[in-house]
Parts: C-alpha cells; sequence; structure tokens
C-alpha cells in the first residue's frame, strides 16, 4: 500500500493519529484597521479587473464562487461579523482550490480515513526531507538500510527545526488537517515555504539582491517564511482572488503595517507588496531581483 509519490518508505505500521487533527483555533483579533484595509482592496479589485478571458483561472474563479467572496470582503466594514466568520471557516469552503494546504478538500478528508492516513505521510514525508536537509537526521536510503522510520521522533525534529530558530508559524486558516505541535498547527505547506525560503536566502545573499518577486504566491507561505529568515522587499502578484486572501493571511501572520496593497501609497513599514497580475508589467525596476515562480 506504499504510496511510491513519497521518498521516505514507512513500514505497514500505522503513524500515531494524536499528533493530527483540523486547525480550529485561528481566535486573532481583526481590527477596524484591518477591516478598512482590505475592505478598500477588494473594492480596488473590482473595479480595475481587466474583463475575464475563458482561461482555467476563468473556471476555477466561478467553482469557487469568487464574486461572492470578493463582495463579502467589499462589504466587510458594513457587515464585519459575515467577513470574519467567512475568515475563519475558510478552510471548510473551496476558496482555496488549488492552493490549499491539503491535497483533499474538508468534506473528504472529514468523512474518509484513509484520505486522512495520505495527509499524514505525505507530511511526515516532508518533515523528514527537511530534517535531512538542517542535517538533523541521516539521508534515509533502503539500500543502505534504515528505512523504518517511524521511530524518528517528529516532535524533537519540529522544536529544532522552529522553536530552536525562533521561526513563527503562518498563520493558516482553520479546518485544513495537519500536525498539532504544542499551541500551534503546521502543515506541508509550511515545510515547503521554510524550505524554499532557505534556498532563497542563499541565492538572495550570494547575488546581492534588492528584491523578491514571486509570481503566484497563494495564500503566502514563501513569503512568511522568507521574512522569518532574513530582511527584503518582497512582491506578490496574482489573481485578485488569491492576492486578496494572501492579503488576509500575510496581515494576520506579519501584521497590518508591514503589508502594502495596490491600492495604497507604500510607507517605511511596508517590506511586502500585494499586487494583481495586471500590474507586473508596470514594473520598471532595473535593481537585481529575484524573480520566482513555485509550486503554481
Amino acid at each position: 500500500n506504499h504510496d511510491f509519490k513519497n521518498i521516505h518508505l514507512f513500514s505497514s505500521k500505522k503513524i500515531s493519529s494524536q499528533e493530527f487533527d483540523f486547525k480550529k483555533n485561528l481566535n486573532h483579533k481583526i481590527s477596524d484597521k484591518f477591516i478598512i484595509k482590505i475592505s478598500n482592496y477588494a473594492k480596488y479589485l473590482r473595479d480595475n479587473k481587466p474583463k475575464a478571458n475563458n482561461d482555467l483561472w476563468g473556471v476555477i474563479s466561478k467553482i469557487v464562487n469568487y464574486k461572492e467572496f470578493l463582495n463579502t470582503v467589499c462589504d466587510a466594514k458594513e457587515n464585519k461579523e459575515k467577513f470574519i466568520e467567512l475568515i475563519l471557516n475558510c478552510g471548510k469552503e473551496n476558496l482555496t482550490y488549488g492552493f490549499g494546504t491539503n491535497r483533499r478538500t474538508y468534506q473528504e478528508l472529514f468523512k474518509k480515513k484513509i484520505f486522512r492516513e495520505k495527509e499524514k505521510y505525505y507530511f511526515l514525508d516532508y518533515l523528514l526531507s527537511l530534517s535531512e536537509y538542517y542535517k538533523l537526521t541521516k539521508v534515509h536510503n533502503p539500500e543502505q538500510g534504515g528505512w523504518i522510520i517511524e521511530n524518528e521522533n517528529f516532535n524533537y525534529l519540529i522544536k529544532k527545526i522552529f522553536k530552536q530558530k525562533n521561526i513563527l508559524p503562518f498563520k493558516t486558516a482553520n479546518y485544513y488537517y495537519g500536525y498539532k505541535f504544542e499551541k500551534n498547527f503546521l502543515f506541508l505547506k509550511d515545510l515547503k515555504g521554510l524550505y524554499a525560503a532557505e534556498r532563497l536566502s542563499e541565492t538572495y545573499k550570494n547575488n546581492n539582491l534588492s528584491e523578491i518577486i514571486e509570481i503566484g504566491g497563494g495564500l503566502g507561505y514563501t513569503c512568511h517564511y522568507v521574512k522569518q529568515l532574513f530582511d527584503c522587499r518582497y512582491t506578490m502578484y496574482d489573481l485578485p482572488h488569491t492576492s486578496l486572501l494572501a492579503a488576509i493571511y500575510l496581515m494576520i501572520s506579519q501584521g497590518v503595517d508591514n503589508v502594502n496593497l495596490e491600492n495604497e501609497k507604500p510607507n517605511k513599514k511596508n517590506k511586502i507588496f500585494i499586487k494583481p497580475f495586471w500590474k507586473i508589467f508596470d514594473n520598471k525596476s532595473k535593481s537585481k531581483i529575484l524573480w520566482l515562480n513555485e509550486d503554481s
């Protein structure tokens, strides 16, 4: 029953379910400043979006009912409770269809144990890969033994990676299925985002760059972990509803004042810039930029 997409071989021994669950603890205060900022950005997107083309993302926008989501955020100042309820329950909806943390929807994971089991193995596989990168574990090679890896202390590995390096997890939406670690939850995208950030850090510093620009950054995992590792200007271009979600979760994770949205004037505190895709050709910068597309 081994899923050969994974590179680490697990024996038939079952992984404990106690460490895994659906996240249900996003209890962050949403300030009036946050509401005004995100509502104004949503209105800017609604008023300036080019006419939709008949492409893949046009179809997906209809599936996720993007228009209703956009209108809810536009009206956030008038109906704060509805907006907050939407954000708190985002993982239950299909708003992150195509770039969420899990390979299955909340409904599928909730109903079928086999899907939850696969999510566990995917997460642990990435955790072991990241632990090998940080030299916390040896590289597991079935030809040389050491391939039954359930005896690894996964909490110890997470502590060494996140706690001892003072790395704060991304404030992911509720109702994703992930690994419980103390008061936090970790997901596969956290591990991928952190690894990408480490590699970007090397490239950025070795080439004396001035900015990172990501095309199709999803909710902003890579951006969040880059900001945990080193200081730089970070710009994201994306589809309207995706950039709106990234704005929400990066402001929750990084702070309202650290994020600049396209309809706003930049200030000295801004280090993260979120823009819709149609602004990408306005970039005339001649400085040394690292352009990035990953997992998109």
